[in-house]
């Protein structure tokens, strides 16, 4: 039986990241479930349901404020689930161990790509005044699609890693979000909410036949859900470039705990 207190903990620790910063949840809940004692692919597995369930919660704020570009979320969702459909079937086949060994490659991306982040967001909170509040104006402004092959593209590459490693893949979708559609950073983070969810519903309806501990997901889902919800409403109230320079200090880690993990059990 898990220790109830320290599964809300970890429960509210995803929610927070994930109303905070749009995505990230999925990276942290796998090895934070190994952690707990779950295998990887019951992890993996796991993962899908917290964070799917994270998503859907983290949406209702982030629309009530009008940020959410429900018509490029669903489109870049839709393309990505072919990608999610490889992943997951890829992922219930491949050895576990390679699933295990990859963690934290990219636990070590996803860090990487969070610091550059807060650089970016650092450098745009240093501009004047009337540019900032052009820029927070344009986060109830629907986007427009430049490149469909670069869209593809990154929405497919998000739904391979959704399916194959059990996550939302919102450290990837934020970033692409505004890469590629030059969106604002909040807009990105709500709209990329859409995406995950729809990734992780369809990666989980691959992934079916690998069944999780369905009381310990479930509580870890409601408490997930709930601080989502309490992340997103205080999103506008922490400064963009410290949300994600304390988000890569984590997920940093995060993976060299799971670098560590791998090690032990490939020596032992």
């Amino acid at each position: 039986m898990h220790n109830l207190a320290l599964v809300l903990a970890v429960g509210a620790l995803l929610g927070l990241v994930m109303g905070l910063l749009g995505g990230g949840g999925g990276i942290l809940a796998v090895p934070l479930l190994v952690a707990l004692g779950v295998t990887i692919r019951e992890a993996s597995t796991a993962s899908l349901v917290v964070v799917g369930f994270g998503a859907l919660a983290g949406l209702i704020p982030h629309h009530f404020a009008r940020r959410v570009d429900w018509r490029l979320g669903i489109t870049f969702g839709v393309l990505g689930a072919g990608g999610a459909i490889v992943g997951a079937k890829l992922g219930v086949t491949v050895n576990p161990t390679l699933v295990a060994a990859g963690f934290p490659v990219l636990l070590l991306l996803a860090s990487l790509a969070m610091f550059r982040s807060a650089r970016t967001n650092y450098a745009m909170a240093q501009q004047p005044s009337d540019i900032a509040s052009s820029e927070a104006s344009d986060e109830t402004t629907p986007a427009r699609i430049k490149s469909w092959p670069i869209t593809i593209g990154l929405a497919t590459g998000v739904g391979l890693v959704t399916g194959f490693f059990g996550v939302g893949g919102g450290f990837i979708v934020v970033p692409a979000l505004v890469a590629a559609m030059r969106i604002p950073v909040r807009r990105a983070t709500a709209t990329g909410l859409v995406v995950i969810a729809i990734n992780s519903a369809v990666a989980l309806s691959v992934r079916h036949s690998v069944s999780p501990p369905w009381s310990l997901t479930l509580t870890m889902a409601g408490a997930t859900a709930v601080f989502t919800i309490v992340g997103a409403l205080l999103s506008r109230r922490i400064p963009g470039w410290i949300l994600s320079a304390g988000f890569g200090a984590l997920t940093l880690l995060v993976a060299i705990y799971s670098f560590a993990r791998v090690v032990t059990h490939t020596t032992h």
